[in-house]
């Protein structure tokens, strides 16, 4: 069948002709308002759908998984079994992490609030304690430098805050905590550092860990690929240091050398010193 022209009732209750080409017109108009195009719809936002697409089969597939266990199995059965549970609970660690990862690039979805650095890294390191992988490394943390000058912990200007999520911002230093003790031998230590330079408002946690030197291309890459130095894993975890950090106007660098070891620095606006409280 082929239509040639078609009318419309205005509201005047006239009839308008109406050709092929503004029928297609109309078409578009209405496709364009009601259907995202790929260039309207960022990569996260994509990646966050499909994910959580996923996550309802999976979680039916670990419970029917969790639910064979309790069955009667030969030793054989059991291992494949347990091979199984770990795979899919690996990939919902995966899931989790891509969709925290698409979360965090979104600034608005932050809680502001005046967080004292000193404090939450504090509390960072008092929950390493219960981690099996850090509770035999020794964790150290510094005076804190002002200006170029060492400074006691109590002093007023190093006591300053930055505004932003305190979870989220737990979340950046629990995680590169427990990178700098994956990188090191059991009986080593891990220095953290708090800079405070109110000249350019800007203060600095730095963690530093000893090991094998990270190579200068793969420190490029980190944090923006999914890209790991670990034998198992795969490189979201410092992806979404780098968005959330990102969220909060901050940067994050990586240096890495023989001599010197590794070392995570995050730079965060400055939003207050105790001393202008």
């Amino acid at each position: 069948m082929q239509f040639t022209q078609a009318e419309l009732i205005s509201p005047s209750d006239k009839v308008v002709p109406l050709s092929k080409q503004r029928i297609a017109e109309s078409r578009q108009q209405q496709t364009r308002k009601s259907v995202p195009t790929s260039a309207s719809v960022p990569v996260e936002q994509h990646a966050a759908m499909i994910v959580h697409e996923m996550r309802s089969p999976l979680c039916v597939i670990l419970n029917v998984l969790e639910a064979c266990q309790k069955m009667p199995l030969n030793q054989l059965e059991q291992t494949r079994l347990l091979m199984a549970v770990e795979e899919a609970e690996r990939l919902k660690r995966m899931t989790d992490q891509i969709l925290a990862y698409a979360h965090a690039s979104h600034s608005s979805m932050l809680l502001r609030q005046d967080v004292r650095l000193v404090d939450l890294i504090h509390e960072v390191i008092q929950l390493s304690a219960d981690l099996t992988i850090a509770a035999s490394r020794q964790i150290v943390f510094v005076p804190m430098i002002c200006d170029g000058v060492c400074n006691d912990i109590s002093n007023d200007i190093c006591n300053s805050t930055v505004k932003g999520d305190r979870d989220k911002l737990k979340q950046v230093f629990l995680n590169l905590l427990v990178n700098a003790c994956e990188a090191v031998h059991p009986g080593e230590v891990i220095t953290i550092q708090v800079q405070v330079t109110p000249r350019i408002n800007q203060i600095s946690m730095q963690i530093r860990n000893g090991g094998t030197p990270i190579p200068p291309d793969l420190i490029a890459a980190l944090g923006h690929y999914p890209v790991t130095t670990k034998s198992s894993g795969h490189g979201l975890g410092l992806m979404i240091v780098r968005e959330i950090i990102a969220a909060h106007a901050g940067t994050v660098e990586i240096q890495s050398s023989k001599q010197q070891g590794t070392t995570v620095c995050v730079r965060l606006p400055l939003a207050q010193t105790v001393s202008e409280q």
